[in-house]
C-alpha cells in the first residue's frame, strides 16, 4: 500500500493521475502524523476542529485550491498537488485521536495492525451479506462470534449467534428486537396492533440514550420505557426494577426486555448483573448486557468481578473501537440463543440468497443488506495481541484512571475534588474556586452549583482553544457539571502525560482568572 504496487503506479507516474498516486501518499501522510503524535505530540493541537467555525473550514478548503461546496461540481480536479493540499488540510483540521492527551470521547488512538487490516478490507471492498462474495470474512465473523461467546462463558459457546454491527446503539436495537420476538413471535406478520397489551421495557436512568431511540424506532414510544432509579453509585436499583415490573403487570402491560449497563457512559458504573438476573428469571424476561464502553472487561481477569453473573444474560454488545482501539466502527452483538437472529429478520430474498449458500449467508439474519467488512480488522488485531494483549490494554486503562485520580487528589494546590468515586475507568472531578473549598458538594446552593458549572465549562473552553488537552464536561443529575476523563486507546499514554494534562488544566484555571 505504501509503495503503491499493484495500483498501476508506474504508469500513473507518467500521467500523475491523483486517483492512483494519492493512495501511497495518503498512507505515508497518516503514518507520519502518527509518528509526530507519538514523539512530538505537543507540537500539534489535540482537536483543531473544535474551535473552527463552518466559515473557517470553508476558507481553508478554498485556500487548498478545491472548495468545500459543490458549486464547481461540473469541473474536474486532476491536479495532484491540489489534492495533496486538500488531504493535508483535512488532516490538519481534524481531531487528533492519536494524541496522548485526547481524553474527550470513549475512543482514541487506532491500533496500527487493525489499521493495516482495514486498508486490505477497503481494497477488497466486499460486503458481509452472502458467503460466496465474502467467504473468508464471513468465516472470520463466525469465529469471532464463537470466540466472544466462549470468553463470556463456555455455556454461551454451545449455541452461539451474533453479528458485527454498526455501533452499540444498533446492537442494543438487535437485543430489543429479539426480546420482543420471544414474547410476541407474531409481531413479524401482524404488527404491534395485534399485541395483547402495550409492550414495555426497563432500563436504568443512567443507561444509554439509544434505548429511548430504539423504543421510538420500534413503534413502542417513550411512554412504554420504564427508567429504573439509580443508586448513589450510579448503578440500577434492583428493588425499584422489581417494583416497576410489578407495576407494569398490574396495569396489564406486557414486559419484554431488561437492560443492564456495564460501564455507564458518564460515571463508568457497572450494574449488579446477578441481582437483576434473579428478577429477570422470576418474570421470564430477556436480559441484555450493554457493554458498549465497559464490556471489554470480559478480557481482564483482574476486573471480571465487576461483571459477575454476565453468563446469565441473554445477549451482549461491546464496541471494540472504544477501549481496545480497533478502527471505527467495530461493534459486536452476540446472543446465546442461536438461530433467533434469522427468525426475527430472515426474508430469504431469492435474488440474493441461493440454496447452495448452505446456510452460510449471514446477510439474512440482519436488518441490513449491504454490511461493511468489520471482521478482518478485528480478527487481525485479536490474533496479533491475543487474549493476553487485550487484557493488558483493559488493565492499563484502569491503572491510568487510578493513577490520575491519585494525582488530582494529592495535587499541591488542593483545588481538585472528585465528583464521584472512581468506579472503573471514568474519572469525574472539578477544579474548585477557593470560595468553595470548605463546602461539601451536597451543601452547595443552586447558585453555587451554577457557578461551579460555569467555571468548569470556562476552563474546558480555554483548554480546547489552546489545543493542549481535550477532555469533556458532562452533567449528572443533582451535580454541577464536571470534567470526565477516560483512557481509551492508551497504548502510548504514560504517567508523564497525566502530569502534563493536570498542569494544563491548572494553567487554564489561572488564565481564566479563577481565584
Amino acid at each position: 500500500f505504501l509503495t503503491g504496487n499493484g495500483f498501476g503506479v508506474q504508469e500513473s507516474l507518467k500521467t500523475k493521475d491523483p486517483a492512483i498516486t494519492m493512495l501511497p501518499y495518503t498512507a505515508q501522510l497518516v503514518a507520519d502524523n502518527w509518528d509526530i503524535l507519538t514523539t512530538n505530540y505537543d507540537s500539534k493541537p489535540v482537536c483543531p476542529s473544535a474551535k473552527l467555525s463552518p466559515d473557517e473550514i470553508k476558507s481553508q478548503f478554498s485556500a487548498s485550491g478545491i472548495s468545500l461546496a459543490f458549486d464547481d461540481v461540473e469541473g474536474e480536479h486532476t491536479d495532484e498537488e491540489q489534492w495533496k493540499k486538500v488531504f493535508q488540510t483535512v488532516m490538519g483540521m481534524s481531531a487528533q485521536t492519536a494524541h496522548p492527551l485526547w481524553w474527550n470521547q470513549l475512543y482514541g488512538r487506532v491500533d496500527q495492525m487493525g489499521a493495516a487490516a482495514e486498508c486490505l478490507a477497503m481494497g477488497v471492498n466486499t460486503h458481509l451479506h452472502i458467503y460466496e462474495c465474502s467467504a473468508v470474512f464471513t468465516q472470520m465473523e463466525n469465529e469471532i462470534i464463537r470466540k466472544m461467546c466462549h470468553v463470556i462463558d463456555p455455556s454461551w459457546a454451545s449455541n452461539p449467534d451474533g453479528l458485527l454491527v454498526p455501533g452499540g446503539s444498533i446492537g442494543n436495537l438487535y437485543a430489543m428486537l429479539l426480546a420482543r420476538y420471544q414474547v410476541f413471535p407474531d409481531i413479524q406478520k401482524k404488527g404491534l396492533l395485534a399485541a395483547a397489551a402495550p409492550m414495555v421495557a426497563f432500563v436504568g436512568e443512567q443507561a444509554h440514550y439509544s434505548f429511548k431511540k430504539n423504543m421510538m424506532t420500534m413503534g413502542h414510544g417513550l411512554d412504554n420505557l420504564y427508567l429504573i432509579r439509580t443508586r448513589d453509585d450510579g448503578t440500577m436499583d434492583p428493588e425499584d426494577l422489581e417494583n416497576k415490573i410489578n407495576e407494569a403487570k398490574e396495569k396489564k402491560e406486557l414486559p419484554f426486555f431488561v437492560n443492564v449497563t456495564i460501564g455507564t457512559t458518564v460515571l463508568g458504573a457497572y450494574d449488579p448483573i446477578e441481582n437483576i438476573a434473579d428478577i429477570c428469571k422470576k418474570h421470564s424476561l430477556w436480559l441484555h448486557v450493554d457493554g458498549a464502553w465497559g464490556g471489554s472487561v470480559v478480557f481482564a481477569k483482574k476486573h471480571r468481578g465487576l461483571i459477575k453473573g454476565i453468563e446469565r444474560g441473554d445477549s451482549f454488545v461491546t464496541c471494540f473501537h472504544k477501549l481496545l482501539s480497533v478502527p471505527s466502527q467495530c461493534s459486536l452483538f452476540v446472543t446465546k440463543h442461536g438461530g433467533m437472529l434469522k427468525k426475527v429478520h430472515a426474508l430469504n430474498a431469492q435474488y440474493l440468497f441461493f440454496e447452495d449458500g448452505q446456510g452460510l449467508d449471514n446477510g439474512d439474519k440482519t436488518m441490513q443488506c449491504s454490511r461493511r467488512n468489520d471482521s478482518f480488522k478485528l480478527w487481525v488485531q485479536w490474533k496479533h495481541l491475543g487474549d493476553s494483549g487485550l487484557n493488558e490494554r483493559v488493565c492499563k486503562s484502569f491503572e491510568l484512571a487510578k493513577l490520575f485520580t491519585n494525582k488530582i487528589l494529592n495535587h499541591p494546590s488542593g483545588r481538585f475534588r472528585l465528583a464521584t468515586p472512581l468506579y472503573s475507568m471514568n474519572v469525574c472531578f472539578w477544579w474548585l474556586p477557593k470560595a468553595l473549598l470548605s463546602t461539601e458538594v451536597h451543601q452547595l446552593t443552586d447558585e453555587q452549583k451554577k457557578e461551579l458549572t460555569a467555571i468548569t465549562r470556562k476552563i474546558r473552553k480555554l483548554s480546547v482553544e489552546k489545543g493542549n488537552v481535550f477532555i469533556t464536561v458532562t452533567p449528572c443529575v443533582g451535580l454541577p457539571d464536571f470534567f470526565r476523563v477516560v483512557f481509551p486507546g492508551s497504548q502510548t499514554v504514560d504517567e508523564k502525560h497525566l502530569d502534563v494534562a493536570i498542569d494544563h488544566l491548572v494553567d487554564a484555571a489561572g488564565d481564566c482568572g479563577i481565584e
